[in-house]
């Protein structure tokens, strides 16, 4: 039987700082013992990962995925040369270990969209008339495209855990991201706020954090004009504009609590090599004590860095000494 894990389930806690149509924030209970919990340091930003790829990851690829302490393979990995996302998966999560025993793997599955690709998805479309969600009669389609669980459906409950269940069982993997179970499109300073003080109270119950941010954390529009750069523009414009969410961050971070700045997910898009930037290898060290608030402005300090975070303006100073 496999051992018991701290990494059973991803649990959502509080939608993103000030930004919606990106990854949520999310946090994992830390569980009865440390040796349970990821690798952590305060030597340089912790960084996670969030990535996936239609076909098999190449030796160089997994190389690089392996460096990081938490790898949620999300939805669409490996199905095309696997022939479902469950397979991808899992021959994915076994090449990482491989590589980096150390490494927390985890597998995304939606709790109320039926992404394709899923080995699970067969069950479900035999028994769709009666497990969609539906409105008025009808089966409805997110995006006109994908089916809705009806999750108050026991059937639908049901075969929804025993699939989570079947993939945490395995042994190359650590638990289970649960996306979307709420769905938030909240905006404006004092919700940033409110985020932060989530944030901090997930931290303070020693609970892991993970915290992902892309070019919607400076509103809308922003990130509507950022989606339509060339992959070059793109790739530049992360790197000028990385300040604000990695402010951000840092001013709720504690141990275990891990950082990602991406415009995408998807390995065929760039995610990978776009995931590297200079500030993750700037000396960090830990923190001198809680961050301090002045209005809409944030200060904190570390070892080898000063962090001053405007939420209004949605600008950030970090001044590394």
């Amino acid at each position: 039987m496999k051992r018991a894990s701290i990494l059973a389930a991803l649990i959502l806690v509080m939608p993103q700082v000030g930004w919606a149509d990106e990854p949520p924030i999310v946090a994992l209970h830390e569980g009865e013992t440390e040796d349970k919990m990821p690798e952590f340091s305060w030597a340089t930003v912790p960084v996670w990962l969030r990535v996936r790829k239609s076909t098999a990851y190449t030796k160089d690829e997994i190389a690089q995925i392996a460096r990081h302490p938490i790898i949620v393979f999300e939805k669409a990995n490996g199905h095309v040369t696997y022939g479902d996302v469950e397979s991808g998966a899992l021959a994915a999560a076994k090449a990482v270990k491989q590589v980096n025993p150390a490494a927390k793997v985890i597998f995304y599955f939606n709790a109320v969209i039926e992404y394709g690709g899923y080995r699970a998805n067969r069950e479900f479309d035999e028994n769709v008339e009666r497990w969609a969600l539906r409105e008025n009669g009808e089966i409805i389609r997110f995006k006109n495209r994908y089916h809705l669980h009806d999750l108050a459906n026991p059937e639908v409950q049901d075969w929804w855990i025993r699939t989570a269940k079947a993939v945490a069982d395995h042994p190359d993997i650590d638990g289970v991201f649960i996306d979307a179970l709420c769905k938030v499109n909240a905006r404006g300073d004092d919700y940033v706020a409110k985020s932060i003080e989530a944030m901090k109270e997930t931290v303070a119950q020693g609970k892991i954090l993970l915290f992902s941010a892309g070019p919607g954390a400076y509103g809308r529009e922003e990130g509507r004009a950022a989606s339509r750069k060339t992959a070059g523009e793109m790739r530049q414009w992360m790197r000028e504009n990385i300040a604000y969410p990695l402010g951000v961050f840092l001013l709720v971070a504690g141990k275990h609590s891990y950082f990602e700045w991406t415009c995408t997910p998807d390995a065929l898009q760039g995610a990978l090599q776009d995931h590297e930037y200079d500030q993750y290898h700037k000396p960090l060290g830990q923190p001198r004590g809680p961050a301090e608030r002045s209005g809409y402005v944030y200060t904190r300090r570390y070892e080898h860095l000063d962090v001053r975070v405007n939420i209004q303006s949605k600008k950030a100073v970090l001044r590394w000494h």
